[in-house]
């Protein structure tokens, strides 16, 4: 799906700092850090986002954090809504959306969002799919 990703709030934690000892203690052990949007896309363009943040406030580099949420968690797959695939993946495509966001208000979609499913539900009725 060809979703609007929005920016994401990071808590890092568990930070293995790359200092001495005396220096470990004055850092921070939570960081927050905000990542925008067009990081968000690729796990390793994200990780090596916050990786930088990290490294960029505290003036140290580092072994390895935590984060809450987990970077994973933000990399949901995006469900295809493009009308240039067979009938049948059309409509599984359909069905999967309407699960994957069943209770969501659909005014918070995207404009693009809400024109390729709006395009392919009309499709799909066309063709006495739905």
């Amino acid at each position: 799906m060809d979703e609007e990703i929005r920016d994401v709030t990071f808590t890092v934690t568990k930070i293995k700092w790359d200092a001495p000892s005396s220096e470990v203690r004055k850092l921070p052990k939570t960081i927050k850090i905000k990542v925008p949007a067009r990081q968000l896309e690729y796990y390793e363009d994200t990780e090596e986002f916050i990786s930088n943040k990290i490294s960029d406030q505290a003036g140290y580099t580092h072994k390895g954090f935590e984060t809450k949420p987990e970077i994973e968690n933000i990399m949901e797959e995006k469900i295809d809504l493009s009308l240039n695939r067979s009938l049948p993946e059309l409509e599984s495509s359909y069905w999967e959306f309407l699960e994957a966001t069943e209770g969501e208000d659909s005014s918070e979609w995207s404009k693009s969002v809400q024109e390729d499913i709006s395009a392919l539900e009309g499709y799909l009725m066309k063709m006495d799919l739905l």
